[in-house]
């Protein structure tokens, strides 16, 4: 795959898992934007995590100097964990960040729209509520369902009966400790350990 191409789908998607992305994109194109600082990986509670740094943000025409919090990047694994799952179920053209940056659209198996929505991170029902309150405002009629993915789904089965909605696990590994840490804690960590 085209450097290029490796880029925009980190820019797109954000966060991914540093032995995920390897699985996608090989060893080689993992060692190569390193080596061009392009990427840089951080610990999370949750491994691993990949994201693209200000030259890489700037290789692919971002201009932002965005630097994500350990929050954002579990996040972004969490929504594209709740794609592949989707995949895997026969839904198709996954389109990132349609509907905000922990959602995802895709195409249901009847080609109806679909919102994808993942938190690896707690995730309350009056949140749910209003995400739903505002995809199912009637300015989005091409919207069929929303899928929201979260740790413990359980909880939520109540929400379910009011919007065209279906809340499932999130398929994330069990977090290494029981917080995610702050932004500046992790950053703090990430230049130690460099």
């Amino acid at each position: 795959m085209e450097l290029n191409a490796v880029l925009q789908d980190l820019a797109d998607w954000g966060g991914c898992e540093v032995s995920d992305f390897k699985k996608q994109f090989g060893e080689s194109t993992f060692t190569l934007i390193r080596r061009r600082n392009y990427a840089e990986a951080i610990d999370t509670p949750y491994g691993k995590i990949l994201y693209l740094t200000r030259e890489g943000r700037m290789g692919v025409g971002l201009t932002n100097l965005y630097h994500p919090t350990v929050q954002a990047l579990v996040n972004n694994v969490a929504v594209r964990r709740a794609v592949a799952t989707l995949k895997a179920e026969g839904y198709t053209d996954p389109k990132p960040r349609v509907y905000g940056n922990a959602h995802a659209q895709m195409t249901d198996p009847d080609g109806k729209l679909v919102c994808v929505s993942a938190r690896a991170t707690s995730f309350n029902s009056h949140s749910i509520r209003l995400l739903a309150g505002r995809l199912f405002d009637g300015t989005r009629p091409e919207l069929s369902r929303l899928f929201v993915f979260v740790p413990k789904a359980k909880r939520f089965r109540t929400l379910q009966d009011r919007y065209p909605l279906e809340i499932r696990e999130v398929d994330m590994p069990q977090p290494l400790q029981a917080k995610v840490p702050t932004a500046s804690k992790s950053r703090k960590k990430a230049e130690t350990d460099a």
